[in-house]
């Protein structure tokens, strides 16, 4: 029965152990999690938010995993919004032939 007893306390131990909050893996506090870069390419709204937040606090927040993935959005956009300019200018000098 001791052994028993012993082995309830270890397992309530580790139940009990798991139930605190998971430490927050985000230096910016209006945010409760780690959004990834899809998720700030879908909301423009919490994107322009979060950069400016982090665009705002360089030293602090530069390697803050939300920045990080919101910067990854931003350059992406961007990516693609230079490549539709670069095939818009290509079939305008295309008709000028």
């Amino acid at each position: 029965m001791k052994k028993c007893g012993i082995a309830t306390v270890v397992v309530l131990v580790a139940m009990l152990a798991g139930c605190h909050a998971a430490p927050k893996d985000t230096k910016i506090d209006y945010l409760d999690r780690v959004y990834s870069k899809a998720e700030y390419l879908a909301d423009a709204n919490l994107r322009s938010k979060v950069l400016s937040t982090c665009d705002n606090n360089e030293g602090e927040l530069l390697n803050d995993a939300n920045c990080v993935n919101a910067n990854l959005a931003r350059m992406d956009i961007g990516n693609a919004e230079r490549a539709k300019a670069a095939q818009k200018e290509e079939a305008r000098l295309n008709n000028i032939k």
